[in-house]
């Protein structure tokens, strides 16, 4: 999955204990699998946080980012390499 498909797909959070929150439009088959596994699931779904993230790819030495687009934020990238001359 694209690192900013991934971002934008509903939450599940977990906490210690077993209860789970989520967010609505979450995959169904992955929340029975969890029940199954004995964790519970609030009532209701809500909001959860926000995502930024960075994927590097070893073959190639880039670095790919993405933010959440539930709140304010961007990807910004800083070319920290030294200049081959």
């Amino acid at each position: 999955m694209d690192l900013k498909d991934a971002i934008e797909e509903p939450r599940i959070f977990s906490t210690p204990g077993m209860l789970l929150s989520w967010e609505k439009g979450i995959d169904m088959a992955a929340k029975g699998m969890l029940e199954s596994m004995n964790f519970e699931f609030g009532d209701e779904p809500h909001v959860i946080g926000n995502v930024q993230a960075i994927r590097f790819d070893q073959e190639t030495g880039r670095m790919y980012g993405a933010a959440d687009s539930s709140r304010e934020g961007t990807a910004v990238g800083i070319d920290f390499l030294p200049k081959e001359e």
